[in-house]
């Protein structure tokens, strides 16, 4: 009975017994050999030390004992040729570049992913191509950020006949990507920015970047919320990394998921299981950092909640009632689509009351003091009606339906320029900065903590010199209140790996029943 390593594999071989066949059973991502009769598992340390903990009674070879002792020596970097990063961010190029260039960065968001892989590409000069994969609004920023940091030019892809760039830096959106993956050839490194969006194995965009990193050496994900609804979602960027460790769906699913058959034999994987062997599992593959871990390089944050009077009482009230009969005739068998909608219109009406009293309030501040201000809604008819109320102060507004270069100068006027109001949607929530001012004001709330602390984050970045203030608008006597208690209940849920369990369906279950309990 002994257990060694051969071709990036580690092998039990014994003589056939059944206890131990099922004691093989137990090892995490393992598969039997037909040819050699021998079970095998990828060659990790971490698996090589599931194996000496549970099979002490077999002969260990000696590559298999040092694979499973391990510690890698930190790599030693040069660091005057990386510029003014700062300490955390030095470990993390540290990190990739012992991880070979293949691993997952997870830093919380406003911790500077972004500089930290083009700190880790400037180590290797010998690059000739180096691609960017980043959403729509963001890719211009690389560009930006590139150029500040390296001082080169990067190429940005922006249509699908546009020439490909000469430069060693390309950048394109996840579109482009999709579009053009045939001709992203010859590629050293690549870097998906917000790789999350990458979770599902069916989407032509997933398919698309498994053609593309073929053959790549260095494949980094980078997301400051990675497990933003389950960790299945994470699985994807893992396979791509390493498809020996991390091989198969369902065994995952089952082990880190709570994976299993509903009572229609349909598999339920948006669960989570064995939390702190993941956690252990991702030492090698991932970094994450919280901004509390760094909280001597960072400002902090404040939140504030203000209740305030709608000033569309008699239109919510009688869509509300509307609403508590809908969900009171169909509380059997939910109809989760339609009961969404109905939420959603009534939250939209919400929204649109509490703009008199956020045009109030941001009037008064932008009044009294010479600073700028971000407000946030997610219906873009709150959007129109801000912008006209506040138009005098200077707005500009992102809102996912510019072209990217204008999101980019809204971006610029609003960062550098005389506008001092920024409206921003959800498509402000992903890799824009706008640190030019400290403070945010929520007319509407998002469904989750992590969209929001996302939104704030986009103030509370590098570059922040002031301490962030977000105020929470909130409709007294609303679907508001309701809404606000369980979204800040469930805050907590993302000091896990995982993040959140299904907090929006959480929040949706609990508004049903808060509804159907009106009078």
């Amino acid at each position: 009975m002994r257990a060694y390593v051969r071709d990036n594999l580690i092998r039990i071989s014994f003589r056939y017994r059944p206890r131990l066949v099922d004691r093989a059973r137990e090892i995490p991502d393992r598969s039997f050999d037909k040819q050699t009769k021998e079970w095998t598992c990828p060659a990790t340390p971490w698996h090589a030390h599931w194996i000496a903990q549970h099979f002490q009674d077999f002969e260990l070879s000696g590559d298999m004992r040092a694979l499973a002792t391990r510690k890698e020596d930190v790599p030693r970097i040069n660091t005057r040729t990386l510029g003014a990063l700062y300490p955390y961010q030095l470990d993390a190029v540290r990190f990739i570049e012992k991880a070979g260039g293949r691993c997952i960065v997870a830093d919380a968001m406003g911790l500077g992913k972004t500089i930290e892989f083009i700190g880790w590409v400037k180590l290797h000069p010998e690059f000739n191509r180096v691609i960017v994969v980043a959403p729509t609004n963001a890719i211009f920023n690389w560009a930006m950020q590139i150029k500040t940091w390296t001082g080169e030019q990067a190429g940005v892809i922006e249509t699908k006949r546009q020439p490909l760039p000469t430069s060693r830096w390309w950048i394109l959106s996840y579109t482009m990507m999709t579009l053009r993956y045939a001709e992203l050839k010859g590629v050293d490194a690549i870097c998906f920015d917000e790789g999350h969006a990458l979770k599902n194995r069916k989407a032509q965009r997933t398919r698309a970047a498994r053609s593309v990193i073929a053959g790549v050496r260095h494949v980094l994900f980078m997301s400051g919320t990675p497990f933003l609804n389950r960790p299945s979602e994470l699985f994807q960027p893992l396979n791509m990394l390493n498809p020996v460790a991390w091989r198969d769906f369902f065994p995952f699913a089952k082990r880190y998921c709570d994976g299993h058959l509903d009572l229609a034999d349909h598999w339920i994987t948006t669960g989570a299981s064995n939390r702190e062997e993941l956690r252990d599992r991702l030492r090698s593959i991932m970094i994450r950092r919280e901004k509390s871990e760094v909280a001597k390089d960072l400002p902090p944050k404040t939140r504030t909640f203000l209740p305030v009077e709608i000033d569309n009482r008699t239109t919510y009230t009688a869509a509300r009632r509307e609403t508590v009969a809908y969900i009171r005739e169909h509380r059997s068998g939910r109809d989760f689509k339609n009961h969404l909608d109905k939420i959603n219109s009534l939250r939209g009406l919400v929204g649109l009351g509490k703009v008199a009293a956020a045009v109030e309030w941001a009037t008064d501040f932008l009044e009294s003091t010479d600073e700028k201000l971000v407000i946030y809604a997610h219906h873009l008819e709150a959007h129109r009606l801000l912008a006209e109320r506040l138009a005098s102060f200077g707005v500009v507004r992102i809102t996912g339906k510019e072209t990217p270069r204008r999101q980019f100068a809204n971006q610029q006027e609003f960062q550098t320029g005389k506008a001092r109001v920024m409206l921003l949607s959800e498509a402000g929530g992903q890799s824009i900065d706008l640190f030019a001012a400290s403070d945010i004001l929520f007319v509407e709330r998002e469904w989750t903590p992590a969209r929001e602390e996302q939104i704030e984050d986009r103030l509370h970045r590098h570059g922040q010199k002031n301490p962030v203030s977000a105020v929470y608008l909130t409709g007294r006597s609303t679907i508001d209140q309701k809404f606000d208690s369980m979204v800040e209940s469930k805050r907590q849920v993302f000091a896990d790996i995982v993040g959140q369990d299904e907090v929006k369906r959480v929040v949706l279950e609990e508004l049903f029943d808060y509804l159907k309990e009106e009078k």
